[in-house]
This record gives structure tokens, sequence and C-alpha cells, in this order.
């Protein structure tokens, strides 16, 4: 548990360095797919308690992170990572939360069909577990690691 912890604090480190040398900045259109996602969460009563870690990244950060790929979307701005607390109010993270947000995902991309891209989760992984992640410009995909 204490290791989780420090290895999250590390990536929450490296991510507001990347931030701070000006490698944030996703697209605009993953931007608002996101907030979407999140008002609509929040419309149909759920408290919606994420912070964004990851949007654009140099690839050399890229190549640091353990489940990123070689062509990642993060690398064009096109992908956002959020970190997830909590969704349906119950002070845990199981897959149920995950299996919502993926749900409203495709709601807004079916409203939208300019942010279709994926939405994927890392419940089987110990420090990445709480993380989503949405990007666009694809059809609409899914993934569980």
């Amino acid at each position: 548990m204490k290791k989780n912890l420090i290895v999250l604090a590390l990536l929450l480190s490296l991510a507001w360095i990347s931030n701070f040398f000006g490698l944030r900045g996703a697209h605009t259109l993953v931007r608002k797919k996101v907030e979407l996602v999140r008002a609509a969460l929040e419309q149909d009563g759920y408290r919606v308690r994420w912070f964004t870690i990851s949007e654009r990244r140099n690839p050399v950060f890229n190549a640091m992170l353990a489940n990123s790929v070689t062509n990642s979307r993060h690398l064009k701005g096109m992908a956002i990572d959020v970190l997830v607390r909590d969704i349906d109010g119950d002070g845990t993270y199981p897959q149920r939360d995950a299996q919502i947000i993926r749900r409203y995902s495709r709601r807004i991309e079916s409203r939208y069909p300019a942010m279709k891209g994926t939405v994927g989760d890392y419940l089987s992984k110990s420090v990445a577990r709480r993380m989503i992640h949405f990007d666009i410009g694809g059809k609409s995909r899914e993934y569980s690691r």
C-alpha cells in the first residue's frame, strides 16, 4: 500500500512537471468530451470526484509510463486521463464506477460523433487502477487493462 502511494505521488509529480513545462494542452474537442461526460453524470445525480492527471505528453515522458503505447493519442493532445476517487457516492472505486463512466461517455459520443474515441480503465493495475482514459479521433472503443 505504501509503495503504491509513493508511485502515485511520483506519477502526479511527473504530470505536474510535464504541465509546468508547457506540455499540457489537450485538443479542445477531447476537453469538451470530458466536460460533457462530467456534466451529464452530475445532472443525473452522480457526485463526480476526479481530476485530470494527463493531457498532451512529450515522447520521452510518454515512454517512461508503464501503460503507454508508442502511438499514444496523448502525443498529439487527443487524449486525457483522469484519476477517479468515486462516482456513485459509495466511497469506493469498483468496476461499477468505471462502467458508469463508459456508459456516459458512449452517450456523449452518440450525440457528438466527432467525439468518438476510446474510453478505457486500468482496474487490473495496482497504481493506475483509478485512472480513466478518454480520447477522440477514431471509432468508439473500450478497454480494461
